[in-house]
């Protein structure tokens, strides 16, 4: 089974595909994000990464959410919003605050 460090990785490298790697370069130093700390050992691995958005109300408007299988390494979008504003259809976990 992969890291945490790894599967944020594959998870940000997964993310930043649909953002755009040049998006994603520009923006990354400013971002937010987030994942649970207290399960080191759970499989599923939930990570949450936000470009553009008030920190302060927690409402985003440029964002990816994504689960790796730490096994497998398969990533899996749980929802996301493009810096064009598309938002994912149907998604499997929307973001509430969004």
């Amino acid at each position: 089974m992969i890291s945490i460090d790894e599967a944020k990785i594959i998870a940000t490298v997964e993310i930043a595909k649909i953002m755009g790697f040049e998006y994603t370069k520009q923006h990354i130093g400013s971002a937010t994000e987030s994942f649970p700390i207290d399960e080191p050992d759970k499989k599923d691995f939930e990570y949450f990464l936000a470009f553009e958005g008030d920190e302060e109300t927690g409402n985003w408007t440029v964002f990816g959410r994504v689960s790796v299988d730490r096994e497998t390494q398969k990533v899996t979008f749980l929802d996301y919003k493009l810096p064009d504003g598309t938002r994912m259809e149907n998604p499997i976990s929307p973001v509430r605050w969004a």
